[in-house]
């Protein structure tokens, strides 16, 4: 190659211009000076096509555009993740909360999203008031009637988060009529209250003197191995609310609901009952111990409970009467539940044996578990002849 050729490389770098004669360098060089002339801004555009010489200038639009699609994917995409994020965290915060755990219990309970807003009840009318139906309709009619209802007597809503997890324990034998009458009205009460709730009856053998309270004491222990239940709604099974703003969860207090029963005028009888329907809290009940387990026959368990809640260090809250309304079934006296003859003097001594008879002594045989559509049945066998020589001095005379 002769001295003084020189390469030039075109914007486009498709080929090599060689120039051999210098009078063409000097008019090429001539035409570039003509060219210094042009604005600031084609010269841009003409580097900015990717010549040889423009590549440091290619680099910097490069970065920059890069820098400007990080900012906007940091800007853009991360709060949406973050906001999932939070979603995520703020459901699992919710569903391990203590109050509103999940159960695999055998009510074949519906999967329970917590995270929804809390459920607000619908009562029929604006004041509460209902028309309690005192029909017995047969099993596969109230079935039908309760298409809602899970296996075992349990009602979870879709809709909402319920304001408590409720089991509903109900002594009973013998009186079929009045559990249905009693299913009737009960399941359309709790879930217009939208709460989670479950049915238990407690049934005793029998040939044995009925024992309430004993029963509820079996009916907490055996409803709490299905499921961690929050509130205990303990209920008589001829007692029939008749007013939707009674409400059926718990509070910070122990709470006497049948208040106004028709039986009595709608009115209390004394200050110091606690029987027919009443609601606890699953820490309160054991903090009190529980029912006594030492009153065989009718009478004396409610008066002994009130006293144990007040020995507990609780107060007894009852709702207005006109809510607290109840209608009950009548019935006769059952032969193998007569007036217990020994319950005044076990009263005078529950201040000495609230601690020691109760959930703390429960003896008991579970003899079955029948999961129905309506309510859970369980049968119990409460060791009678033993109990009683337990309190055999207390009773004397």
């Amino acid at each position: 190659m002769r001295e003084g050729d020189v390469f030039i490389f075109n914007c486009s770098l498709q080929h090599d211009i060689i120039v051999e004669n210098k009078e063409i360098y000097k008019k090429k060089a001539k035409q570039e000076e003509r060219n210094t002339t042009m604005d600031d801004s084609q010269v841009y555009s003409k580097e900015a096509r990717c010549g040889f010489t423009s590549w440091p200038h290619c680099l910097q639009v490069t970065f920059a555009s890069l820098l400007v699609l990080c900012i906007f994917c940091i800007y853009v995409l991360y709060p949406s993740n973050s906001l999932l994020n939070l979603q995520d965290d703020f459901k699992q915060i919710t569903l391990s909360s203590p109050s509103l755990s999940l159960s695999s219990s055998s009510s074949s309970l519906s999967p329970m999203i917590r995270s929804k807003e809390v459920c607000r009840p619908t009562p029929l009318r604006y004041d509460g008031k209902l028309n309690v139906e005192f029909s017995s309709p047969e099993f596969s009619q109230l079935e039908a009637l309760y298409p809602e209802v899970n296996n075992g007597g349990s009602f979870y809503p879709q809709d909402c988060t319920p304001p408590d997890d409720v089991a509903v324990i109900i002594p009973y034998r013998d009186r079929d009529l009045h559990l249905r009458t009693f299913l009737l009205n009960i399941h359309s009460f709790l879930m217009r209250q939208k709460l989670h709730y479950q049915i238990f009856v407690v049934e005793q053998v029998a040939n044995q003197t009925f024992n309430r309270g004993k029963l509820m004491n079996v009916g907490y222990v055996e409803a709490q191995r299905l499921f961690n239940w929050s509130c205990l709604v303990f209920h008589d099974v001829d007692l029939l609310p008749e007013n939707d703003l009674n409400p059926y969860w718990c509070v910070d207090t122990p709470r006497h609901l049948s208040a106004a029963v028709d039986k009595f005028q709608y009115k209390l009888p004394y200050q110091t009952i606690f029987g027919g329907v009443s609601a606890l809290t699953a820490a309160q009940f054991e903090m009190i111990n529980g029912f006594s387990n030492n009153f065989w026959g009718w009478g004396g368990e409610d008066d002994d409970m009130y006293s144990r809640v007040l020995l507990g260090r609780f107060s007894v809250h009852r709702h207005p009467g006109k809510y607290a309304r109840y209608k009950m079934i009548k019935h006769q006296q059952e032969s193998m539940n007569n007036a217990n003859a020994c319950r005044f003097n076990l009263l005078k001594f529950t201040n000495m044996l609230w601690r020691r008879s109760g959930l703390s002594n429960l003896n008991y045989r579970l003899l079955n578990i029948s999961v129905n559509r309506l309510y859970t049945k369980m049968t119990v066998d409460l060791y009678e002849e033993q109990s009683r020589r337990e309190i055999r001095g207390f009773c004397a005379g």
